[in-house]
């Protein structure tokens, strides 16, 4: 951030949280402005005096060790402000990826029903009530529930903008291509999950491909997580990576083990790409998403009933 933009964010930041811009904005601004106020006010009670410091100082959640985790080599401790950041990060992260993933497996499940049927017989057959749902070896043993996760997570992009990166002065040869400093390259997690030197028909929904078998040797699938990115990689690796994977398997198994489900038939089609919609936006099975950093997306809507 230069030093001349400054003046100007400290400028607009109030107006955005008027009143009158709520106004002006409507509910979207409004909501947005309660999210603030919840992630300040988690803050708050973790660094409150009056009695909830204790309470916080020995919880094991990420926005606690932040707080209470001094820098004591540097002297550097974490500001409101950095944490009033960091708790809106922490929400964000824990929610909208995992609506996307999470609705994009129940698109892709409802548009193969052999595959819905496999899933739940599975969670159906491994489970005999839904308070036996939880985290631990009997979740983890439910191979083809794990598989749908990894092939939802393939088929859709939980955050589709690549990671920008800048040439250096010099600039470099990539795949044979030269290009200039100062050029922002990046590679979408949805180019290198659908590419076919990795992935054997890519357009495809199929979570056998993550199962070992006769056909399909684990050294297969070992080569197609070397190309499986869907929570990033190295130092921008996402550090909730395991924290989503659980929070996947628990909704997902719960969610088949209570309902039956099905696509609506007065909104059939919605969330999928139809032609007309641009290119590489016609496939009629493909869940659509629109790069917002995050992503913008519209269904599916299906119908459930209870199973039990």
């Amino acid at each position: 951030m230069s030093l001349s933009y400054l003046p100007v964010a400290f400028l607009v930041r109030p107006f955005l949280r008027s009143q009158f811009f709520e106004m002006v904005g409507g509910k979207p601004v409004q909501d947005n402005n309660r999210l603030i106020d919840y992630g300040k006010a988690q803050v708050q009670a973790r660094r409150s005096d009056e009695g909830n410091e204790k309470c916080f100082r020995d919880a094991r959640d990420f926005l606690s060790r932040l707080a209470y985790n001094d820098d004591k080599k540097s002297g550097w401790h974490p500001t409101d402000l950095d944490l009033d950041t960091e708790s809106l990060n922490m929400i964000i992260a824990g929610a909208d990826p995992f609506s996307q993933v999470f609705t994009g497996a129940i698109f892709y499940l409802v548009h193969n029903p052999e595959c819905l049927k496999k899933a739940i017989e599975e969670v159906r057959s491994t489970f005999a009530s839904s308070s036996e749902i939880i985290g631990g070896p009997q979740l983890k043993s439910c191979t083809y529930l794990s598989a749908t996760i990894e092939e939802s997570l393939r088929r859709l992009a939980p955050v589709p903008s690549h990671v920008p990166r800048v040439v250096l002065p010099g600039g470099m040869t990539i795949d044979t291509h030269y290009l200039p400093a100062g050029t922002v390259v990046g590679v979408p997690q949805y180019a290198v999950h659908h590419n076919p030197d990795y992935y054997s028909s890519p357009f495809t929904f199929s979570p056998e491909r993550w199962i070992p078998s006769p056909e399909n040797p684990q050294s297969a699938i070992d080569e197609m997580r070397k190309a499986f990115e869907p929570f990033g990689l190295g130092i921008r690796g996402c550090i909730g990576k395991n924290l989503g994977y659980l929070q996947l398997r628990l909704s997902l198994a719960h969610f088949l083990w209570r309902f039956d489900v099905r696509e609506c038939e007065e909104e059939q089609g919605l969330g999928a790409g139809r032609k007309g919609l641009g290119i590489g936006r016609e496939r009629e099975d493909e869940y659509q998403l629109w790069d917002a950093l995050g992503a913008v997306r519209d269904g599916p809507v299906v119908e459930v009933r209870r199973a039990h």
